[in-house]
C-alpha cells in the first residue's frame, strides 16, 4: 500500500474542502442577511406599528363589546325597576355627591386660614 504524497491532495479532500466552502458560504449568506434585516429600520418600525395596530384594534373592539352587555343589561335593569326605585337610586347618588362636595368645602376652609396664619406669622418677623 502506498500512502498518499502530502504534496498531492487526494481528490476526496479536495471535494471535502470544497463542500465546506460552500457550506461556509450558505452560513455567511444567512448571517448577512440577518444582520440586513436587523439595520433595516424603517421595516421593523412598521412591522412594529402594524402589531400594535392590530392589538389596539382588537382591544378596542372588545371594550366596545364589554360596553355594549354593560349598556343592555343597565338598560333592562332600568325598565324592570318601578320610576320610584330608579328615582330613589339618583336621590341616593346626589347625597353622596352632597357629601363629597361638603368635604371639599371644609378642606378649602381649612387650607384657606392655614394660608392667612402662614401670611400673618411671616408679617410679624
Amino acid at each position: 500500500m502506498t500512502k498518499p504524497s502530502p504534496d498531492k491532495p487526494s481528490v476526496a479532500s479536495v471535494d471535502d474542502l470544497r463542500r465546506q466552502v460552500e457550506g461556509t458560504r450558505e452560513e455567511l449568506g444567512q448571517t448577512v442577511a440577518a444582520l440586513a434585516a436587523k439595520a433595516d429600520i424603517k421595516s421593523r418600525v412598521a412591522q412594529k406599528k402594524t402589531q400594535v395596530t392590530s392589538h389596539m384594534q382588537d382591544r378596542a373592539a372588545q371594550a366596545r363589546r364589554q360596553l355594549t352587555g354593560s349598556a343592555h343589561v343597565l338598560g333592562d335593569r332600568l325598565h324592570d325597576e318601578a320610576p320610584q326605585a330608579a328615582w330613589q337610586r339618583v336621590c341616593r347618588t346626589g347625597g353622596r355627591t352632597r357629601l363629597d362636595r361638603d368635604a371639599l368645602i371644609a378642606v378649602g376652609a381649612v387650607a384657606f386660614v392655614a394660608i392667612l396664619l402662614i401670611q400673618r406669622s411671616r408679617r410679624y418677623r
